[in-house]
């Protein structure tokens, strides 16, 4: 939402909205005349109601950017109402000539200053974007000039019609050399003109906003629009995707080779854009759809998967979400009012009762404690808790790597079986969280973090200091070079590989989970564990095989010695270490064990197994009262010879605050 810039109250006193149901406001957008498009920007404010306005008015989306920004106002009813220059362009840009438009713009139609109001409308706001006719996307200048900004038009879909084609070679700056008669490419001038268009597009700040979600993947249609610009259409973006997908998997001969002298930094820009898009295309796909069969933890993911998008208030990490909710959500209203920690509790309480809702919750495990997986967790920076430590930070925002690698644990930790067959319960009694739970190991030292794996020069630096922890931690706990290098080389790519997992290869897997978990609990839980493990094999996830994924020696040693990633040749176990590493610490247990941690663990940290948690956790003990024990929550971990039950005894209970 958009921070209050002027307190105006009186274009709203004659027009008050009423609460929870479904009423808002559609700015009615006075046009220009042939003779005078210059004119002040005139409107009139209406409130209408949803049904009535079904495909009848048109959305606007945009970032606002700095409180900062330069000022004009718009005479609404006759009243100034101040808005930034940077709107005024954009309601401009739409107003038509001897015609009104009705548009939605959250900024006017929306009181500011009225927080129960701002609670209310964005409620809302997930049926006001499936209502619109269409958004509209006001892109801002990316943060780099281009070189041909100056130019007095620009296509934005200029490059996306192009790769629509048919051959990748159509793009402008492919050539045939004469002599050899092999394809050539140059950045011509031509070119140069249609890429600085489409970074307009694919470079814009609008895809890092928390609001971007919702209003791109509601609207029936989504058309992006940047100053004089012609505009391009998300369908046309889908259409390219789906294009340069063939090209890249069907590789005609002429596109191979058109592929191969491609720039490899500009493919991936390409790339980049069409990863934004489908991450907003799936979200669509899993808002229209009936929840899959993990259905458990269904918003959290949501909201881990959006992590890197940037909001102006932490609470807006959520409630730019908020269409996404399910049922176990009506009765959380959004509430700008009660500070932001209690938001955060209150709706992780609503993610922990939603990943206890199952359709087989008789038999199942309960819950599984996935929502306690992530980056978030832990005491405040500051020394100050406003928030039990088990409740994220949902204002942090972390980097698309960090978020993905993020994901790709929680699909990861699906194989998972830390706690065994045990059923997982909570209850929660005031900022209190009791658990059952079992003590496995505690924590000896923590190396530095591993900030990005990619990252040959940071990398090196931080194993090289993994290396010395390990050798002196080695000698004292007189563990051989061999049992080090056996839980090394399992620990970094947390016993996972990353490949397709061919139908072949899933059959195999299938029956050796059956055969070696058969006996150990029903057949109904067998099942659901099975779906589970099926899911991680679907997301391209499959078990470490010592025997075969295991790298060699001098690989190893060469990746340490070095960061290079490429030094692990075995590509399937690179992926594992990718996920695994990213944004994580090596830690030393004081029974002889490696794992890896959050990056806020120390010595002396806990290292619990939760009965039906899949991964461990790592718990800071407090002094007891009553003679019950109380821990900080630290975040999940991963443990060597721990992840699949092998470490299971007796709990007992233990409360988290």
């Amino acid at each position: 939402m958009d921070p209050d810039l002027s307190g105006q109250h009186d274009i709203y006193r004659g027009r008050p909205l009423m609460r929870g149901v479904g009423q808002f406001r559609i700015l009615i957008l006075h046009p220009t005349t042939e003779n005078s498009p210059n004119t002040k920007l005139r409107g009139t404010l209406l409130v209408s109601a949803l049904e009535r306005e079904r495909n009848n008015f048109e959305a606007l989306s945009y970032v606002w950017g700095s409180p900062d920004l330069r000022t004009t106002t718009i005479l609404i009813d006759d009243i100034p109402f101040e808005i930034t220059t940077h709107l005024a362009a954009f309601l401009c840009h739409l107003r038509r000539v001897n015609e009104y438009a009705r548009v939605w713009v959250d900024r006017i139609c929306i009181n500011q200053s009225d927080c129960d109001e701002k609670s209310d409308q964005v409620a809302l706001m997930g049926d006001i974007y499936q209502s619109c006719r269409l958004v509209n996307v006001w892109l801002p200048d990316p943060a780099e000039t281009t070189r041909h900004r100056d130019r007095k038009t620009a296509n934005l879909g200029g490059l996306l019609s192009l790769l629509s084609g048919e051959h990748f070679h159509d793009i402008p700056g492919f050539g045939v050399d004469e002599t050899t008669g092999n394809r050539t490419f140059e950045e011509t001038e031509d070119f140069c003109a249609v890429w600085d268009d489409f970074l307009l597009l694919a470079e814009s700040p609008w895809w890092t906003r928390g609001w971007t979600v919702q209003e791109a993947f509601l609207p029936p249609t989504v058309r992006f629009l940047h100053n004089a610009a012609d505009p391009c259409d998300i369908s046309l973006i889908h259409q390219a995707m789906g294009r340069t997908s063939y090209f890249d998997d069907i590789r005609k001969p002429c596109c191979a080779e058109a592929l191969d002298i491609f720039p490899k930094k500009k493919y991936k820009a390409v790339w980049d854009l069409f990863h934004h898009v489908r991450k907003l295309s799936h979200r669509r796909d899993v808002y229209l759809n009936p929840r899959s069969a993990d259905g458990r933890d269904f918003f959290y993911i949501v909201v881990s998967t959006f992590a890197a998008r940037q909001c102006q208030q932490g609470r807006d990490r959520i409630y730019s979400l908020w269409s996404a909710t399910g049922k176990v959500y009506r009765s959380h209203i959004p509430d700008y009012k009660i500070p932001e920690e209690e938001v955060y509790t209150s709706v992780f309480k609503s993610m922990l009762r939603e990943s206890q809702s199952h359709l087989n919750i008789i038999f199942s495990s309960g819950m599984d404690f996935r929502v306690f997986q992530g980056l978030n967790f832990g005491p405040s920076t500051d020394g100050v808790n406003k928030r039990p430590t088990w409740v994220p930070d949902f204002s942090q925002s972390w980097s698309e790597r960090v978020a993905e690698a993020n994901l790709d644990r929680l699909a990861i930790s699906r194989m998972y079986r830390a706690s065994g067959w045990s059923r997982g319960r909570v209850k929660i009694k005031g900022d209190e969280l009791r658990l059952k739970g079992f003590l496995i190991d505690r924590v000896q030292v923590v190396g530095p973090v591993m900030i990005d794996p990619h990252d040959s020069i940071s990398a090196k630096r931080t194993l090289s200091q993994w290396k010395v922890m390990i050798q002196e931690w080695a000698a004292a706990q007189k563990l051989t070079v061999q049992t080090c290098y056996r839980q090394l080389s399992a620990t970094i790519c947390g016993q996972v590989c990353g490949e397709f997992v061919t139908d072949e290869k899933r059959a195999l897997l299938k029956r050796e989970f059956i055969l070696s978990e058969m006996g150990k609990t029903n057949i109904v839980r067998l099942l659901i564990e099975l779906a589970f493990q099926q899911m991680a094999w679907a997301e391209h996830w499959r078990p470490f095989r010592p025997d075969e994924d295991c790298p060699k020696r001098d690989e190893l040693d060469g990746f340490f010695e070095s960061g290079d990633l490429d030094r692990l040749t075995h590509v399937a176990y690179r992926n594992g270490v990718v996920a695994s590493l990213f944004h994580r610490a090596l830690y030393l247990t004081e029974n002889g064990r490696m794992g890896l941690c959050v990056p806020q663990a120390m010595a002396g940290d806990e290292i619990w197994g939760v009965y039906g948690s899949k991964v461990p956790f790592t718990f800071r003990s407090l002094k007891g009262v009553d003679g019950y024990m109380r821990y900080n929550m630290i975040g999940d971990c991963y443990l060597y010879d721990a992840m699949m039950g092998m470490l299971v005894r007796s709990g007992i209970e233990v409360r988290l605050v």
